[in-house]
């Protein structure tokens, strides 16, 4: 990889990442509705519906720049 590249997919990362947290935090503090939480691999292994949103948005953002 070269230092641009490097340099991009850190900069799409930030990106995801902060929008990832922008839509977990504003979820939680909103007052969106009941809080979803599923099981995933075992008792202690939770996921939320804002897990699940927060992961479709970091891999859009992702995927948009890395196809």
């Amino acid at each position: 990889m070269t230092p641009e590249t490097l340099s991009l997919a850190r900069d799409v990362a930030v990106s995801a990442a902060r929008a990832a947290g922008e839509l977990i935090r504003d979820g939680l503090a909103g007052g969106a509705g009941t809080l979803k939480i599923d099981r995933k691999s075992g008792i202690t292994d939770l996921v939320t519906q804002f897990d699940l949103a927060a992961e479709r948005t970091i891999l859009a953002h992702i995927e948009a720049v890395f196809p």
